[in-house]
Formats: C-alpha cells, structure tokens, sequence
C-alpha cells in the first residue's frame, strides 16, 4: 500500500479510534450536504460503516490486536458522503465524491454505498476516473430480488462499461 491514495466515499472516518488515529491521511470531504461543513469527514453513523471500511482497507498492524487491513502503508483519502444512519447513497454525492478523489489524486477509490438506477453524474464521473486510469471499487449492493427494490447496483453496473470499475461483493 505505500504510495497509493485510496479515497473512501462512505460516511467518513472516526479518527479517534486507535488504529484508525495511526492510518496516513490525505485531506477529506464532507460531500454530503449537510452536517459540519466540507472539510470535515468526521464519520456519522452510529455504525461506523466508513470507519470499517478504512480499517479493512488500511488498518495498521498492532500489537495485541489480530486484524489489520490489506494495505496498511496506503493513504486514505475520506470522502462522507452520507449525512446519517438513515440516509444512504445519492447519485449527486457520490459522483461528487469521485469528483473530488479526482481532484486529489487518488489511485483508488472505493465506493460502498449504491443507488438502484442508472445515473448520468456517476457515469461521467466514472468516465474521468477511467480516463485517468483510476481503479474504482464499487459495492455490489445489499438488495435481493424478492427485496422489493432492484437488486442491480449501481455504480458498481458501470463495470460492464468501464474495465477500471470493480465490482465487489461479500457472501
């Protein structure tokens, strides 16, 4: 991981946790719309989705504690994106976000959050990232088909479009 800026568009860090206080950070921004102002991407649920997602991306080893993540000596990049536990992902911020991760000249950029449609801002957002040859990590979503919402997820459908989208699941 050392040399490689990952942005992280989700609903920021929580810097004050010990492994996420000793991760090399780049800047943030709070595309969200509300909250505390741009330059704070102070995480903002109470879950702590974008604080795990850091550490799994780059978590330093420590002493004692058996988790670390898969590249510990990378710099994060954090991107809120989101405004609170209830509000998921928009169109218009994410496509911010990689607007931004752009702007800073991120390597990677890691989007868990998904919307259930086509979106024309994403799209050219995505464009860009390619066309700068950033790799784009993309959450494949959380929805079923009997879920009454459409289970295809975008960003992460770009990757049919862009070979530097990557979609990513878990089981």
């Amino acid at each position: 991981g050392a040399g490689v800026r990952v942005a992280v568009i989700d609903t920021g860090v929580d810097r004050s946790q010990p492994q996420m206080a000793m991760i090399h950070y780049a800047g943030g921004r709070n595309v969200s719309g509300s909250g505390t102002g741009a330059s704070d991407p102070r995480d903002c649920t109470s879950q702590g989705h974008g604080t795990a997602v850091t550490g799994i991306i780059a978590a330093p080893q420590v002493s004692g504690v058996a988790f670390y993540g898969v590249a510990p000596d990378s710099t994060i990049i954090p991107i809120r994106q989101t405004a609170s536990d209830t509000q998921g992902g928009n169109d218009v911020g994410i496509a911010e976000g990689i607007d931004y991760a752009l702007s800073v000249h991120a390597n990677v950029i890691n989007i868990s959050e998904t919307i259930n449609k086509p979106s024309i801002p994403i799209e050219h957002a995505l464009s860009r990232a390619a066309a700068k040859g950033v790799v784009v990590v993309a959450a494949s979503g959380n929805e079923t088909p009997n879920s009454g919402v459409s289970p295809v997820p975008y960003p992460a459908a770009y990757a049919k479009t862009y070979s530097t989208v990557i979609a990513v699941g878990a089981v």
